[in-house]
């Protein structure tokens, strides 16, 4: 139990303390005003509350119809966001694995051009090429 950030053992101390300092008589008195007190605020609160919601009610329901409207049209547009990004993958990943050839299509390729060499066949090859490393470099000026 947490009243106003104040727990059970702080609650009971100062019980005591106020029993000390005013004494058996003043004590129910004071308890009483002090409940009358939290009484009086609370029914403002909840008072003001209300007149909070009177005068703003039609403006807070155009807002809240709004907000909802809102996320509706997020919700969509993140559907429409997946349904066009899933073909789109699907889609690169099968131009990537096209494009990139596997280590066995490298091993048959290279066969390939073995055997059409030996042939007398003139063969373009597929497989991407090096760089030259045999190029000086440029001095700069």
């Amino acid at each position: 139990m947490n009243f106003f950030g104040v727990g059970p053992l702080e609650l009971v101390l100062i019980l005591v303390l106020a029993l000390i300092f005013l004494g058996p008589e003043e004590l129910p008195t004071i308890a009483r005003r002090l409940g009358k007190l939290l009484r009086d605020l609370q029914a403002l609160s909840t008072e003001l509350t209300e007149q909070v919601r009177e005068e703003l009610g039609p403006e807070l329901e155009e807002l809240n119809r709004t907000a909802r409207e809102l996320q509706e049209v997020g919700h969509k547009a993140q559907e429409i966001r997946t349904a066009v990004q899933n073909p789109t993958r699907a889609l690169e990943h099968q131009v990537q694995s096209a494009l990139t050839p596997s280590p066995a299509s490298n091993e048959e390729q290279g066969e390939k051009e073995v055997e059409a060499k030996q042939e007398g066949e003139l063969r373009i090859s597929t497989r991407p090429l090096a760089p030259p490393s045999d190029i000086p470099e440029r001095e700069e000026t």
